[in-house]
């Protein structure tokens, strides 16, 4: 069978078109290049289209130019929070031009808002969850009820399947379509595992994983990285997406060592973690296979917030990681988010002072922008906390494409001054008297900083980082 995948861009029709860039460092989606693989490995004829790289206004056309070439059977469309106005007008415009094309939609926005969708896009088949087993069996000519994971509408109401077990030998899945890679892109992303052993208050993912980690083998995971070496040659960076990649110590040795064991070590790593469970003895075999840099996701110092929102971590904890890897030639980043349940000016400045604190101990840089307001998805505790607070309610996502912020507590302005506040605190970027004021005595940190990691060019470095962008 013929199948189209597509990714639709998030940007709004009044918004300016940034074009995403295919030449240094950045994401790109790769739960639908993991579908297309495996339906490759089915025998179906595959194609995908990545939105994305294209201006809103181009959108239309050139899916429909590309079903009219290929002329598939089928349509997958990648439903995520940022991406639902544009994907369900498209999914409009492909449906009305095209009745007998069976359009499929997965993605977690969908899996946790199936019910809506499906009452509005009758026509639409939802995967709810991990789609890649789910979607080959819709391409079998069997009744839909039969299929584990799926919605869709029959005898005027919605019909939703009993669920789908989760693959847990993901060593089975082929390797996911790099289909963004061009010769000149220098980043490849990957994911060893699916699942986070956590239940933090504002993340989406646990309504389908269900905390439930489930992981690659070693020698799985480093074929893969094997195989994008010697596939894209260009590239001298992959980035591991895993929500917890560190917290089994012995398998990141084992895939430490197998990078190593076949010296492909040559390129640099970064990957995601949590700071708890964090053993300090992978930090040599993060450096021998050259990890380049560490994520830690912190959100708050304060330690009321952390427990409200989940975290299971405290601030020794912390201190213990950064510690530990003080000495490491690995550069590390303790996420922030701004509002979390619980936020104010006191907390503000209180994870500002233990931030000043760690970038003492090991300086962690932070750049224009960061770090973002708390986000609100569909699934997750905060949402119903908004709802609870009557800031939202379920009719907002069928209209509204913008990913909302929790105003449950305070405005978004309020939250941009809070913002402010930490930033001015913690970061140079951009400069600013204020920001001077606040963190003069950290300028001996960032020159350190500076000339260890950028000793080739240091005021070239010193001068992107003080400019205002």
């Amino acid at each position: 069978m013929k199948v189209l995948l597509v990714t639709v861009t998030s940007v709004l029709p009044e918004e300016k078109f940034i074009k995403v860039s295919v030449d240094g460092e950045g994401g790109y989606p790769i739960g639908v290049p993991y579908i297309q693989s495996y339906l490759k490995s089915k025998n179906h004829e595959v194609e995908y289209i990545d939105l994305i790289l294209f201006p809103y206004h181009e959108n239309a056309r050139i899916l429909l130019d590309k079903i009219n070439s290929f002329q598939p059977d089928v349509i997958g469309f990648s439903v995520l929070t940022g991406n639902h106005i544009n994907t369900f007008n498209l999914m409009e415009i492909v449906h009305n031009k095209y009745p007998k094309i069976r359009i499929v939609v997965g993605g977690i926005h969908a899996t946790i808002l199936y019910e809506q969708i499906i009452t509005k896009f009758q026509y639409a088949i939802v995967v709810i969850g991990e789609g890649e087993i789910t979607f080959s069996e819709l391409l079998e000519e069997r009744p839909l009820s039969s299929i584990d994971g799926i919605a869709y509408f029959s005898n005027e109401q919605v019909i939703k399947t009993k669920n789908r077990e989760l693959i847990y030998n993901l060593d089975i899945l082929p390797f996911p379509e790099h289909a963004r890679i061009t010769s000149e892109h220098k980043m490849a992303n990957m994911l060893t595992s699916r699942g986070c052993p956590q239940s933090c208050s504002f993340c989406a993912l646990n309504p389908n994983a269900k905390r439930i980690r489930r992981v690659r083998s070693a020698k799985n995971v480093v074929d893969e990285v094997e195989y994008i070496i010697k596939k894209y040659p260009n590239i001298n960076l992959i980035y591991f997406m895993d929500d917890a990649l560190l917290v089994d110590s012995k398998r990141v040795i084992e895939i430490c060592n197998e990078i190593i064991k076949r010296n492909l070590n040559h390129i640099s790593y970064q990957c995601q973690a949590r700071v708890k469970p964090f053993n300090k003895e992978v930090v040599p075999y993060l450096e021998k296979a050259n990890f380049r840099d560490i994520y830690f996701g912190l959100e708050t110092a304060n330690e009321s917030m952390l427990k409200r929102c989940h975290k299971s971590i405290t601030q020794q904890d912390v201190t213990d990681v950064v510690t530990a890897m003080k000495d490491s030639k690995i550069k590390i980043t303790l996420f922030l988010i701004i509002g979390l349940p619980g936020e104010t000016l006191d907390t503000i400045k209180e994870t500002a002072s233990f931030i000043q604190k760690m970038q003492k101990i090991k300086y962690i840089m932070y750049f224009n922008g960061q770090p973002p307001l708390l986000s609100v998805f569909a699934g997750t505790e905060v949402y119903e906390i908004m709802k609870v607070n009557k800031k939202i309610d379920d009719n907002y996502w069928p209209i509204n494409n913008m990913t909302p912020s929790f105003t449950a507590e305070h405005s978004i302005d309020e939250l941009n001054k809070l913002k402010e506040e930490l930033c001015n605190r913690i970061s140079f970027m951009p400069l600013s008297l204020n920001r001077l004021i606040h963190q003069y005595h950290m300028i001996p940190y960032v020159i350190k900083y500076t000339l260890r990691y950028y000793s080739s060019n240091p005021i070239s470095f010193l001068r992107e980082f003080i400019k205002k962008r």
